[in-house]
């Protein structure tokens, strides 16, 4: 390819390659990005004119090559894969340093879920990742369930969708989500991708889910599962990531059947009965019946030789194409963005559930970014609230908001 810049361009080496051949065929471009990682160190994004450095990043489990943005650089082009908002603008502000650090490598995430229980403990769930600490205006020193699933969506790109993008399917996300768990390690420096099953698309090979590897190198469920053996004195646990199909009732559990997978995983009632309270949007009728799925981040243990346990949960609602959002009335404007063919991005709380003011979305096709809003609840105070600091933020700010009351019909959403 010519050496022109554009967005979606990386050079590597001096060769100028489409972003999407270093990530659908990295096989094909492993040489030249060990050459560059080994000599000068990065690859550039011809997105803008100077290029942004881009940091190359080796997958803890299966040793391939990827780019990545550079740490703390926001400064791409907003239609570009590498693009980010500011930290302000997602619940990632809200940890302290040592919670979730970013270096040339990777991620270092300081979980506040253990993944051993000692067997003299008692038995009991993990706190819940939505209760407030004591000070909740205090940096986090940790992150819950929630912050991990919603890192893992940030820097995945799930939150984003670009403008034109027709479809996402969940075979795509799965190679996303898989891409970023690589170059994290969590507590006691485990590598995330070692501890944590991203279930995999369904295509029929029943190798994909309990064969020991899957086609992209990736360990399979039964490799995953044996992980999970516990020892007289300890019980490993793991992190199960997918899609809640259905949910039944078992003999003296809750089953959740997730999709693109053969078994259930078994959660206790009064577990099921906290994740509803909790994440009230992601288990309502009202999501379901706009088209909405479940993406569910869950703490497990091998309760039997053939069966998982969770022990805590983190459920987020998404729209079709994995977008998520906090609301059925929030999917609803996220489908409508899509249909008119919108840039936009969704930004997301982590665990900072209360202490952070944000857009529900930012339409990032225009210059400068509109925040768009839908007020949904009424009646409750502290919603009331945050809406009026936002309202008060935006004029302050002299900023143009499009807003939706869920009561009336859709605003205008073409470009203006």
């Amino acid at each position: 390819m010519n050496d022109q810049g554009g967005v979606g361009l990386v050079r590597v080496a001096g060769a100028v390659y489409r972003l999407a051949v270093l990530r659908d065929k990295p096989g094909r471009v492993a040489a030249a990005l060990a050459h560059a990682k080994a000599t000068v160190g990065h690859v550039e994004c011809l997105c803008s004119s100077p290029p942004r450095r881009l940091v190359i990043r080796t997958n803890r489990k299966t040793g391939r090559y990827h780019v990545a943005r550079w740490p703390g650089d926001l400064e791409h082009d907003g239609e570009c894969a590498f693009h980010r908002l500011d930290e302000s603008l997602t619940g990632r502000s809200a940890y302290g340093g040592a919670a979730i650090v970013e270096t040339e490598d990777g991620f270092s995430i300081r979980l506040a879920a253990p993944l051993t229980r000692v067997t003299a403990e008692r038995r009991t769930p993990t706190p819940r990742p939505r209760a407030a600490d004591a000070d909740p205006r205090a940096p986090r020193r940790a992150v819950g369930l929630l912050g991990l699933l919603h890192l893992l969506l940030e820097e995945s790109r799930l939150t984003v969708w670009r403008k034109g993008t027709r479809d996402r399917g969940w075979g795509e996300c799965v190679v996303a989500l898989r891409r970023v768990a690589g170059t994290c390690q969590v507590t006691g420096g485990r590598a995330l991708g070692e501890v944590m099953y991203v279930v995999p698309r369904y295509t029929g090979r029943q190798d994909r889910h309990a064969g020991r590897q899957d086609g992209h190198g990736e360990g399979g469920f039964d490799e995953f599962f044996d992980r999970l053996r516990p020892s007289r004195s300890s019980v490993p646990r793991g992190l199960v990531l997918g899609e809640i199909r259905e949910i039944r009732p078992a003999k003296y559990n809750v089953a959740y059947h997730l999709a693109h997978h053969p078994a259930p995983v078994f959660v206790a009632p009064d577990l099921d009965q906290a994740a509803r309270t909790s994440y009230p949007a992601a288990f309502a009728e009202a999501g379901r019946a706009a088209g909405g799925r479940r993406l569910a981040l869950l703490l497990v243990e091998r309760a039997s030789a053939k069966n998982l346990r969770v022990v805590d949960m983190a459920v987020t609602l998404t729209t079709a194409h994995r977008i998520p959002v906090d609301s059925s009335l929030e999917l609803i404007m996220a489908d409508a963005l899509v249909a008119h063919g919108r840039g936009f991005v969704k930004p997301l709380r982590f665990d900072a559930v209360h202490e952070v003011v944000l857009p529900d979305f930012i339409l990032t096709d225009t210059e400068p970014h509109i925040p768009v809003e839908v007020y949904g609840v009424r009646g409750r105070e502290a919603y009331d609230e945050r809406k009026a600091s936002k309202e008060a933020l935006y004029r302050a700010a002299g900023q143009f908001v499009v807003t939706w009351d869920g009561r009336s019909e859709l605003p205008d959403l073409t470009v203006r």
